[in-house]
């Protein structure tokens, strides 16, 4: 990573420690600064080193409440046969330190 990239991960996680609130996704709390009225939740990248990120589908806990992500990053949830989908994929911009998730009441197909 650039220089100016490490900056921008220390002032997100940074913030995160700060004013952060949590979210549970797989059962561990994240990190992330939660907007409650549009329902959007922005985490560090780095909180998921050596895994995947949440996926649009899955279920998460936001005050202890279930929702279920409808938009990561430019990818959302499609209902297609079988399941959900990333419509369009996910792109993974390696010099953006921030994931933002969207969430909202369960999709019924």
């Amino acid at each position: 990573m650039s220089q100016l990239a490490d900056l921008a991960e220390e002032g997100l996680t940074a913030s995160l420690d700060i004013a952060g609130d949590t979210f549970a996704w797989n059962g561990r709390p994240y990190s992330a600064i939660i907007d409650h009225v549009n329902r959007t939740a922005t985490t560090a990248k780095s909180y998921f080193e050596g895994g995947p990120y949440p996926q649009c589908g899955d279920p998460i806990r936001v005050n202890g409440k279930k929702y279920q992500i409808t938009r990561k990053g430019n990818a959302r949830l499609k209902a297609v046969r079988g399941g959900f989908v990333e419509d369009p994929p996910f792109v993974d911009d390696p010099g953006e330190p921030a994931l933002e998730l969207q969430f909202d009441h369960f999709v019924k197909r």
